[in-house]
C-alpha cells in the first residue's frame, strides 16, 4: 500500500478528542462556548451571557458545566 495513503487512513481512524472550550473569568462568571446540553457551539454574542442561544441552558450555578471545565 502507498505509505501516504496508509498514513492518511491511520489519521482518519484515530479517535478525535473534543476539548471543552468553556471557561470562567477571574470573578467566576461562566463563558459558555459549547453547550453541555445540546452539544452545539454557542452563538458568539451569547458566550459572555453564560446561556446557550440554541436550547436556553443557563451555565450560572450549574454543576454540569463545572464538571466539564
Amino acid at each position: 500500500m502507498n505509505p501516504i495513503r496508509e498514513k492518511r487512513l491511520r489519521k482518519q481512524n484515530k479517535p478525535q478528542r473534543l476539548q471543552e472550550p468553556n471557561f470562567y473569568s477571574a470573578e467566576g462568571k461562566p463563558f459558555l462556548v459549547r453547550c453541555p446540553e445540546c452539544k452545539r457551539e454557542n452563538y458568539g454574542p451569547a458566550v459572555a451571557t453564560g446561556a446557550c442561544a440554541w436550547c436556553g441552558f443557563a451555565a450560572v450555578g450549574s454543576e454540569k458545566l463545572r464538571g466539564e471545565v
